[in-house]
């Protein structure tokens, strides 16, 4: 039977169809066709949502896919360019975990003491990176393997890479007895005996022995830096005849360490074997510091500069390490020409960046520098902030030396004389030959001159090298002292020839003029040592004194003005700089400058000084 089309009623059921008559025939559709137009466009729209989803799930799996790509290549990079120590929990008796003394504890007490070793050898060997390892790290499984990213990790770098891996157990015997035994790799160490109130000793000389298989090159660093220097000696003659050409110099090297203590010469030597051998950066280092502790001074840069280019070019470096010592490398520079504000920034960046356990001896080379810049207040604190630390090693790298540095720059010639009594006690407690190098004789005859006993401290001065320009020029300071100008005059035309690179003969010399009130030869003296060390404040201050005192004040007052850019918290400059104002008829400017000086560190008789000013 044939279906009836209704009157009026659309002629197909297809929404567009619909729609399309209604807009021909100018009517509106009836609700059936607006009921079935918006049935369509909402499954039109369902379709669209559908399909746009579905592409975005097939980019979002190719997406996916690309990136596990990248994650597994990221993988095997990092896997074949493993080559740390990874510690593995050890195995503990139950009694001991239940104290809390568990294996992953002692895991990472192993890694803090592997650590502790890195930082204090200080080497150039390459560091291996130390950690722990617990197989729960990395529990995310991959899809339908029933493997974790964490295994598939640890298989990846025992596969491509060198790495190490530690383990040990703790047994614990019946009478309280602890043996720790440990293993590095498949080599097993000596048993280790100890006790449990002793653990923590025991587990140290397990990470120093496991540091002295994997760090070959830096254990006798390590062991000089503890003082054990009769371990470090037998350490190095056992490895400087055979080895790598880089191991063999690191033995000459911490010999030459070791010889420090007992003849300096003899370490000098060792020095030039160890060059002789490998061009180790370290030891140009300690060629340069050991010509420089003697007044070698022109021979001491030559090795600092060649520090510098050969740490450019040393490849066991990482960047961190590179910077660090070039860092070191120009603040010897700076200290050599009197920059001592550029020696402090370097130094205060040195100690926030440098390895633990080198933190207290930048504060010794810190509390010098502030010395340097008149700031004796801060360099005590800085000396305090130090300790004690230890006196291995080079005795004039203690706080006994800082303490004596300061003293001479606050002018206390009785402290510093007690200082430099106190270290010649240190030396002569270690039978330490190496301590009484120069420098101690210096400072300690330049005390005894400057508290009047010219006798005592000529017979001492008399003792050191003729080849030494701090020492000559100490000479012709106690001449000077003595009034024995004529003599003065030829020990500090001497210095100056012996290291005509270096500003301080001609700044010693030209005090000593100043003293003895030859101000126009002293300026003449003063601007030689400005040239040579430009950013050194005291040339520039004591030229300006000479300067006021030829009445050329508005010349001073420039002088002044320069010392101040380079050591802006001297007393003596501000309290200067007031009185040349004041002789300009500035007197609100020269108040500022004595209120300024009395805030600052003053010798008694400068703040005497002060006081007669303030009172005019």
């Amino acid at each position: 039977m044939a279906v009836r089309k209704r009157r009026g009623a659309p002629s197909s059921t297809n929404a567009v169809d619909i729609a399309m008559e209604a807009a021909a025939s100018g009517k509106a559709p009836d609700d059936d066709a607006r009921s079935l137009i918006r049935k369509q466009e909402r499954l039109i729209d369902a379709q669209l949502f559908a399909e746009r989803i579905g592409n975005g799930l097939k980019v979002a799996a190719a997406g996916a896919a690309v990136l596990a790509a990248i994650l597994a290549g990221v993988m095997v990079w990092n896997a074949s360019r493993a080559n740390g120590l990874v510690i593995e929990a050890f195995s503990v008796p139950p009694a001991l975990a239940a104290r809390g003394v568990t294996g992953e504890v002692i895991a990472r007490q192993v890694m803090s003491d592997l650590a502790r070793a890195s930082r204090l050898s200080n080497s150039t060997e390459v560091q291996r990176n130390v950690a722990t390892f617990r197989a729960s790290d990395f529990s995310i499984e991959i899809p339908q393997t029933g493997i974790s990213i964490g295994q598939l990790d640890q298989w990846l770098r025992q596969t491509l890479g060198r790495e190490t891996r530690i383990t040990g157990e703790v047994i614990q015997a019946a009478d309280g007895g602890v043996t720790l035994r440990v293993r590095s790799g498949f080599q097993a160490l000596d048993p280790i005996l100890g006790t449990e109130a002793t653990l923590d000793a025991t587990i140290r000389t397990a990470a120093e022995k496991i540091f002295e298989i994997e760090q070959p090159a830096s254990y006798g660093a390590y062991l000089w830096k503890q003082g054990r220097l009769a371990e470090a000696e037998a350490w190095a003659r056992s490895r400087m005849l055979a080895g790598p050409a880089a191991s063999r110099a690191t033995a000459h090297h911490v010999l030459a360490l070791v010889l420090e203590t007992q003849d300096d010469a003899a370490a000098y030597a060792e020095y030039l074997r160890a060059l002789e051998v490998h061009e180790l950066p370290e030891t140009l280092t300690n060629l340069g510091w050991t010509d420089s502790d003697y007044g070698h001074a022109e021979k001491a840069q030559a090795w600092f500069d060649r520090m510098r280019a050969a740490t450019k070019r040393y490849p066991n470096y990482s960047s961190e390490v590179r910077r660090q010592r070039l860092r070191g490398n120009a603040i010897v520079v700076a200290t050599t020409k009197g920059d001592y504000a550029t020696s402090v920034r370097l130094t205060e960046v040195q100690g926030e960046t440098n390895r633990a356990g080198q933190i207290e001896s930048n504060l010794q080379v810190l509390a010098r520098q502030r010395a340097g810049l008149h700031e004796i207040s801060r360099a005590q604190r800085e000396v305090r902030a130090a300790g004690e630390g230890t006196t291995a090693g080079n005795i004039m790298q203690t706080p006994p030396r800082t303490r004596m540095a300061i003293a001479m720059n606050a002018e206390n010639w009785a402290e510093a004389l007690e200082a430099a009594d106190a270290l010649s006690a240190i030396a002569a407690a270690r039978a330490d030959k190496g301590a009484y190098r120069p420098q101690l004789k210096v400072s300690k005859a330049r005390a005894l001159a400057m508290l009047g006993r010219i006798d005592e401290a000529q017979a001492l001065i008399g003792a050191t090298p003729l080849d030494c320009d701090f020492c000559v020029t100490a000479r012709g300071v106690i001449a000077n002292q003595a009034k024995g100008y004529r003599a003065a005059d030829h020990w500090f035309s001497q210095a100056v020839k012996m290291s005509p690179s270096s500003p301080f003969p001609n700044l010693n010399w030209g005090r000593a003029l100043l003293d003895r009130g030859e101000v126009a030869g002293a300026s003449v003296k003063l601007i030689e040592a400005h040239k040579r060390g430009p950013k050194f404040a005291d040339p520039l201050h004591y030229w300006g004194e000479s300067l006021l005192l030829q009445s050329k004040t508005k010349e001073a007052v420039k002088r002044f003005r320069q010392a101040d850019k380079h050591a802006p918290r001297w007393g003596r400059n501000h309290l200067l700089w007031g009185e040349a104002l004041a002789k300009l008829g500035k007197g609100d400017e020269a108040k500022a400058q004595w209120k300024i000086a009395a805030t600052l560190d003053l010798t008694p008789a400068e703040r005497a000084r002060l006081a007669a000013l303030g009172a005019r």
